[in-house]
């Protein structure tokens, strides 16, 4: 594992540490697992974003016509 250095300003740094504790864990766990979703949600997004004219072209235009084709 390899470290990095961040400056983060104070009133986020307690944010992070506030919720930290909610979540019963370590500060750089939670950045590390923040880090990971987003990256993990930025994906996704490309990929929806690369799909989103084939399924208009087919009439899908939301999540909800999804629903009523599986349901």
């Amino acid at each position: 594992m390899s470290a990095i250095s961040v400056q983060i300003k104070g009133e986020l740094i307690a944010k992070l540490d506030v919720k930290a504790k909610e979540m019963d864990m370590a500060t750089d766990k939670l950045i590390e697992k923040v880090l990971s979703d987003f990256i993990y949600l930025e994906k996704m997004e490309r990929i929806r974003q690369k799909l989103e004219p084939h399924f208009k072209s087919i009439g899908i235009e939301s999540e909800e016509d999804i629903f009523k084709i599986i349901s």
